[in-house]
């Protein structure tokens, strides 16, 4: 069972963890937050909330890439998911150039497409 919680959770808790603090942060110094950086915070809150719920699977289909306890899953676990997470929201959230309203609906349709993708894997796979 330390193996399995090892597995996923870890990277997954610090992943909204940092997100927050960056939240606090750009609060801090801008007083607002920009539609980019609300846009990136929802589609990973839904993309995390997703990992919640088909847990067992994505602990089995890492399992069966690296066992649990190898170094390249913990850091890929601790340090590379949550830090690759943060530094896009990070930079869209520092960035105060203006975003076109057909690239905010590409990246909704991109992100709704690859959601899509995964949950039909995650069925197949089942």
């Amino acid at each position: 069972d330390f193996h399995l919680f090892i597995s996923i959770r870890p990277g997954i808790i610090l992943w909204p963890a940092l997100n927050l603090l960056l939240l606090l942060t750009i609060l801090k110094y801008n007083r607002q937050i920009s539609i980019r950086f609300t846009l990136s915070i929802l589609l990973q809150t839904i993309y995390i909330i997703n990992v919640f719920i088909n847990e067992t699977t994505m602990i089995r289909q890492s399992l069966d890439i690296s066992p649990p306890s190898s170094f390249d899953a913990l850091f890929t676990n601790l340090c590379w998911v949550p830090f690759m997470a943060t530094l896009t929201s990070f930079y869209i959230g520092k960035s105060h150039r203006p975003v076109h309203t057909y690239i905010l609906l590409s990246s909704i349709i991109f992100f709704s497409l690859g959601f899509l993708l995964q949950r039909l894997a995650i069925r197949q796979r089942l």
